[in-house]
């Protein structure tokens, strides 16, 4: 249990900023970067906001950034997704 709380008391390290330009390419991906992840299935726009946890060549794993533990994996070849920087992601309700 003291493992889990160790971090607690520490000082939280400033946010990054969001990454720039709008659109990511798959090759420039880092963990830790901030990103918006759309989604567009049947119809819908579904936006994420969240910091990349883990990526590899088919999946990427997202922390939302909802005051949660929530995380959402999601399939990283899908045409349906893109990834864009904060301040466009009403950009990426026109590109999807």
């Amino acid at each position: 249990m003291a493992g889990r709380l160790a971090n607690v008391n520490q000082p939280q390290q400033p946010r990054s900023p969001f990454v720039f330009p709008a659109h990511i390419p798959r090759d420039k991906l880092r963990l830790g970067q901030r990103v918006v992840v759309a989604v567009s299935q049947a119809n819908n726009l579904q936006i994420f906001f969240g910091t990349i946890l883990a990526c590899n060549d088919r999946r990427i794993m997202i922390k939302e950034d909802v005051n949660s533990v929530k995380t959402r994996k999601f399939a990283i070849k899908s045409t349906k997704i893109q990834l864009f920087a904060e301040e466009d992601w009403q950009v990426a309700a026109f590109h999807l």
